[in-house]
């Protein structure tokens, strides 16, 4: 562990703000200094001129702790390998998995700590605090972000001249991987769990141009603690567990300043379109925030509901977000209700001035139609000088309805909205649930769940889905919208439709030759299911159905499950009739299950229910293509079928911030009987625009 002379001073107070630095220095005579090994792991702790009170109790793998009204303190345990004079990449696996009860009062923080030699670095993996989040100053250098263990960290360097260390006075560089999303609260017991796989820190931090050549000298889990009080209770810490095999991704410089604005990947400071969480948003007072599956683009928006006051909205804290007073940034998000004819909306800024007063500003207005998606975005906003603790959030003045929430992103001076679909005119059509200017199949699905919600709970129904126009929601809704599919009955429709969304509508009921423009829009623009006018319509074309580009019209599932697998992969599977699908199903039944996580990217509850649909009368119209994709660890992606062609299946990995460990993704593309594929045709994965830099 540490010598005996080196101990770190945490912080300053600026601005009523904590700072912490962790700075080794000689350590005084006063400081308590307790280091032993049990179970064959090293403890160590530290506290700094024995102020407060400390009390500390090392156990096999675990220790107790509790600390009240300190100056500095360490607390830590895990493994020396300074007497092997290695590099990092010469052990098999440094990483540990843990198990805590955290509960700080104060500024504290917990992670995975240690030292390299030659060069001197001291580094951190911060995994949740208290009051104060570790972040780069104006002193430190902002590198990117990467993910490990299925989660996103900052990454950022300090370096600090001429300052002691475990080999006496030297610079010492500092290396920081802090989790963007905290994973505990402040004066609360936070029950915590997970994995640090250190080595492909160290990978990460190289990549992004931190030099990792030096030996290792320790890697511990840690407890720090500044001015402040509370306990924490280390349950277990399994040294060589926490190994993360998935291939490695980082992102350069995703959150930090970067000189050439004009490339939109990397102007982005945050983009959420919601599709996965919304953990990032919170409210403002009572009011109600969840995923709702009506969508500008993408499979969800944030739904703010049950709202009695007009400044009651959505509101994300922007601390961990490097932007700096005087300076001028992008802000936008799409937005629409349909409560009202229509609803001006404000996207504002909340933040402490240099009085310590709290002063709202104005980034963006604008007014909002019923039913109508609208961009509420301020290209070249400039933050307050002086401006302190901002939070950015949206309001709507004399209106207290419910709205939808969609792509917020915040970005540099000039960074324009995120989306595949620039100036898309969304329906208000009756039955077209997921607006996307069609009514069809993934219509009904959605219908069929928001009215189980409804039975359930007291959620708001999503938006076109009074199909008979009784002003309810409920079953007869769902019948009258099969009815319409299947031809038997026509829907009442606004007085103003507009030519796009009467074209779809005639593309939804009656088998094509050609794609209109409309039909390829809706295809173009969905993300997690690509519509197909092949399973709403009663009769089948001769001619197979395809888009502007040649490429097939098809509907898709994206199903997962973390079953085992010893196959090779990708494996693909064309099928044209009920035996050679139960062929398929028997082949691969190792890993099909009703695992709940099918429900996360799918529409449907699992596996198993989805394939029920697969009858003799399905492929007398259609034909199946089924892929496999494995991976070790596939939380930070999901997928989408980006076109389909008789010579090739282009597949787009996305970025996804979950932290879900997954071993398969099942994708299931239904086509029309008479699609015809090549003996040879090819499968290409390829990475969306948005993952910046993968390797492995």
């Amino acid at each position: 562990m540490r010598a005996n002379v080196s101990k770190r001073i945490l912080g300053a107070v600026v601005s009523a703000v904590v700072l912490t630095a962790s700075v080794p220095f000689t350590a005084s005579a006063a400081d308590r200094l307790e280091r032993n090994v049990i179970g064959g792991l090293e403890y160590e702790l530290w506290n700094q001129n024995d102020e407060g009170d400390v009390e500390f109790e090392p156990g096999e793998s675990s220790f107790t702790l509790s600390w009240n009204d300190v100056e500095n303190f360490i607390a830590d345990m895990g493994i020396n390998y300074d007497s092997q004079k290695k590099n990092y990449k010469y052990f098999n696996n440094v990483s540990f998995s843990y198990d805590l009860e955290f509960t700080p009062k104060g500024n504290a923080f917990f992670g995975a700590y240690g030292w390299t030699r030659t060069p001197m670095v001291e580094y951190f993996i911060v995994e949740g605090w208290g009051s104060w989040r570790p972040s780069p100053s104006l002193d430190s250098q902002l590198l990117g972000t990467t993910v490990v263990n299925g989660h996103e960290y900052e990454v950022f360097k300090t370096n600090y001249y001429n300052q002691p260390g475990i080999d006496g006075p030297a610079t010492v560089q500092r290396y920081w991987s802090v989790r963007s999303k905290n994973t505990v609260k402040n004066n609360t017991t936070n029950h915590v769990s997970g994995c640090i796989d250190i080595s492909k820190h160290f990978d990460s931090w190289g990549v992004l141009g931190l030099d990792t050549s030096g030996t290792l000298y320790n890697a511990v889990f840690e407890i720090e603690g500044y001015r402040s009080s509370g306990s924490a209770k280390l349950n277990s810490i399994k040294m060589g567990e926490g190994r993360d095999s998935s291939p490695l991704t980082v992102y350069k410089k995703q959150y930090g300043h970067i000189s050439n604005t004009s490339d939109l990947k990397e102007s982005y400071l945050f983009m959420h379109t919601f599709d996965q969480y919304i953990d990032d948003w919170d409210s403002r007072d009572f009011e109600s925030l969840k995923k709702s599956s009506v969508s500008y683009e993408g499979t969800n928006s944030l739904l703010v509901s049950n709202r009695s006051e007009s400044w009651q909205g959505p509101s994300i804290d922007l601390s961990g977000i490097r932007v700096f007073p005087d300076e001028t940034y992008s802000f936008g998000v799409y937005v629409m209700q349909d409560c009202a004819d229509s609803a001006d909306f404000a996207l504002e800024l909340q933040y402490m001035d240099q009085k310590g007063r709290y002063q709202y500003d104005t980034i963006a207005e604008v007014t909002a139609e019923s039913g109508k998606w609208t961009e509420l975005s301020n290209y070249a906003y400039t933050i307050p000088k002086d401006a302190k603790h901002m939070t950015l959030f949206i309001e709507t003045p004399d209106y207290t309805g419910n709205f939808y929430m969609d792509n917020a992103y915040a970005g540099l001076k000039g960074t324009k909205p995120f989306t595949s679909a620039e100036n898309e005119v969304r329906s208000n059509l009756r039955g077209d649930i997921n607006c996307n200017g069609v009514i069809d199949v993934f219509d009904l699905t959605l219908l069929r769940k928001a009215i189980l919600e409804l039975l359930s709970d007291n959620s708001v129904p999503p938006i076109n889905s009074d199909v008979n126009g009784d002003n309810t929601v409920n079953v007869a809704d769902l019948v009258c919208l099969q009815r319409f599919l299947l031809g038997a009955e026509k829907l009442s429709e606004p007085a103003e439709t507009t030519a796009a969304t009467t074209t779809a509508t005639t593309t939804t009921t009656t088998t094509t030759t050609t794609t209109t423009t409309a039909s390829t829009s809706a295809t173009t623009t969905t993300t997690a299911i690509t519509s197909s006018t092949t399973a709403a319509s009663s009769t089948t074309s001769a001619t197979v159905t395809t888009n502007k580009n040649g490429s097939y019209e098809f509907r898709i599932s994206y199903l997962q499950n973390s079953g085992q697998y010893d196959g090779s992969c990708p494996k693909t599977w064309v099928i044209s009739n009920r035996e050679e699908f139960e062929k398929y199903v028997a082949e691969n039944q190792v890993f099909m299950s009703n695992d709940p996580m099918f429900s996360k990217y799918s529409d449907v509850d699992s596996y198993n229910e989805e394939i029920k649909r697969y009858q003799d009368d399905f492929f007398s119209k259609n034909k199946l293509v089924a892929i496999i994709l494995k991976e070790n660890f596939s939380a930070p992606y999901t997928y989408r079928v980006t076109q389909v062609k008789k010579d090739e299946i282009e597949i787009e990995r996305q970025q996804n911030s979950g932290d879900m460990a997954v071993t398969f993704w099942h994708i299931l593309i239904e086509l029309d009987k008479n699609a015809e594929f090549n003996d040879d045709f090819k499968l290409t994965v390829k990475d969306s625009p948005y993952l910046y830099v993968t390797i492995g």
